[in-house]
């Protein structure tokens, strides 16, 4: 091998394969152009040498070779740079892999190898015959099953396991992967379910979706978040996507596993799932890595409707247009598809709507024009979604239509607008409350299984800040309610909806335990301004000389002090 690392890398791989990866790059006189993954911007500032790998953006002013690009954008270290690189151009490793990335590569390897098992069972086996037949009825053809390397786990609870561990694995390995349970003893996570690999943009295997074909619950399974695995940082076949994307120069943006494939089967090459969740800002700003414009067509219910509003307001804050599909109700992207064929869903999709015409559209389905209150409401819900258009000269346009449309006068609108009476504008970029309340809020949004420990340790009245309290004392009402998940906007109160909206679209941070020390700390704050507010009555009935040893005041201040000091008594 040359002594030359870099000059041997770029004898073997393009320096766009690498960068391309990360961003959608186009011909620019000599250099490749794209828009900067560093910062949001509209116009592409990003300049690529495809010669030596060199790179700089004119817009924030970062550059550097290729280990340094990578080392900004996956947040690694020099040598794990240079071993990305190594890998990509089938070179040996120079330096000896971390810990970390040995420990991801163990993992990647048995990620694979279960694939190739669920690969065996859904075409090679007798229990597999369940899963072939009912991806016929959902007309998937072999085509799109070899593309997207479906699989089938078995109806069992430890099939798998035993596979592994005659591969060499052991169950702590499987458990991070996310295949097995944690229960004693073990068992296989995915159980007669088909299979969806998900990959990286490396094209690395990272999890797994699984869909039942029984009764099982739920109908839909991921991977748990792992060392290799982020659900909320990933999207379902964008690898597969990439091409299709620069070709068009969009991103058509589904919910469901088979939604992206019943959609690539028909031709739509640019289409990738949010992993069957509400769209996150992380992934939205993967998105916008490499295009500018999004429309979203998710299922023509309720819910689908309600969660492309969550997405939109995902979308705006990653500086993203985007454009949203609306299918009849009762209807996917897959099930439309099938009924009506490709010529159909082009007309829906060059029919997308901005947010504002999906808002007026929405509410004219609701409410009676004529009617002055009605007409009232319509204008109500418009005007969050004029919130939502940061180009002034669109948002203009939006103006004089819904003036037409529903014969108001644009001067009003205009007002309406300035004045900012929607909640949706109303909410700053930064939160200016504490962050440790915000974090607790999301960790029960993402983790409603944590509620119940939540709430047996602290009360919404813990929190101090207005929109954070609001929002506990709701979320502590749905957990009273035995409520499984909030599915829909319109069942949260109108003044903490947009907040909570903001909250979903970004996991918390950390494990568990972080989880934990922050319900301690809001404990302990709370057992302080308890233990101050009873020092002053019991100082100022001191004063009066109006204290007595079996006053109230003094007992809880007593216990109070206990509790927050381990037991010691007050001097």
């Amino acid at each position: 091998m040359k002594t030359d690392f870099f000059a041997e890398i770029l004898e073997r791989i393009a320096p766009a394969d690498v960068i391309g990866i990360y961003l959608s790059l186009k011909p620019s006189g000599r250099s490749l152009k794209g828009l900067c993954p560093f910062h949001s911007e509209k116009t592409p500032s990003f300049n690529l040498n495809p010669e030596n790998g060199l790179w700089h953006c004119f817009g924030c002013g970062a550059g550097g070779n290729l280990a340094q690009f990578l080392m900004k954008i996956e947040n690694i270290s020099f040598q794990e740079a240079r071993n990305l690189l190594a890998e990509k151009a089938g070179l040996p490793l120079i330096f000896h892999d971390s810990e970390k990335r040995k420990k991801q590569n163990r993992i990647r390897g048995l990620l694979e190898a279960s694939l190739g098992y669920f690969q065996q069972i859904l075409l090679k086996s007798k229990e597999g015959e369940a899963g072939l037949q009912y991806l016929e009825t959902r007309k998937i053809q072999f085509k799109m099953i070899e593309i997207f390397q479906l699989g089938m786990a078995p109806f069992s609870n430890q099939n798998l396991i035993q596979y592994l561990s005659k591969q060499g694995y052991d169950i702590e390995e499987m458990k991070e992967a996310g295949l097995v349970s944690r229960s004693i003893p073990p068992r296989d996570n995915f159980s007669n379910r088909l299979i969806f690999p998900i990959r990286d943009l490396f094209e690395h295997l990272v999890g797994f979706g699984g869909r039942t074909i029984g009764k099982e619950e739920p109908k839909y399974l991921n991977s748990p978040d792992s060392s290799v695995f982020k659900k909320g940082e990933n999207l379902y076949a964008f690898q597969l996507a990439k091409q299709g994307i620069a070709k068009k120069n969009f991103v058509l943006l589904v919910e469901g596993y088979l939604d992206a494939i019943m959609l690539h089967q028909f031709g739509f090459e640019n289409t990738a799932a949010s992993l069957g969740t509400s769209l996150t800002i992380q992934q939205a700003k993967l998105l916008g890595r490499y295009v500018e414009k999004v429309i979203v067509a998710y299922d023509g219910d309720k819910a689908g409707l309600e969660a492309m509003k969550r997405a939109m307001i995902i979308l705006q804050q990653a500086n993203l247009d985007f454009f949203l599909l609306i299918l009849p109700e009762g209807d996917d992207p897959d099930s439309f598809l099938r009924k009506n064929r490709k010529e159909a869903f082009e007309t829906l999709l060059n029919h997308a709507l901005s947010p504002v015409q999906f808002a007026l559209q929405l509410s004219l389905k609701t409410y009676n024009v004529k009617i002055p209150e009605e007409k009232t409401r319509i204008v109500d819900e418009i005007l969050p979604f004029l919130y939502l258009i940061s180009n002034p000269i669109l948002r203009d346009e939006q103006i004089k239509l819904i003036s037409q449309e529903l014969n108001i006068s644009e001067s009003l609108l205009r007002s309406l607008v300035r004045k900012k009476t929607s909640h949706f504008s109303q909410m700053p970029d930064a939160f200016p409350f504490s962050s440790r309340e915000t974090e607790i809020l999301k960790w029960i949004l993402w983790e409603p299984s944590l509620a119940p420990e939540a709430w047996s340790q602290i009360s919404p009245d813990d929190f101090e800040e207005k929109l954070p309290r609001e929002s506990a004392h709701f979320l502590f009402r749905v957990y009273q309610e035995k409520k499984k998940e909030i599915l829909l906007l319109e069942d949260i109160p109108q003044s903490v909806s947009f907040f909570l909206s903001r909250l979903s679209a970004e996991p918390p941070v950390g494990e568990i335990g972080n989880f934990m020390t922050l319900i301690s700390r809001q404990k302990e704050e709370r057992f302080k301004k308890e233990l101050k507010s009873l020092k002053e009555e019991v100082l100022q009935k001191i004063k009066e000389r109006k204290l007595d040893p079996t006053d109230e005041t003094y007992t809880s201040y007593v216990e109070l002090l206990k509790k927050m000091k381990g037991g010691s008594k007050p001097v």
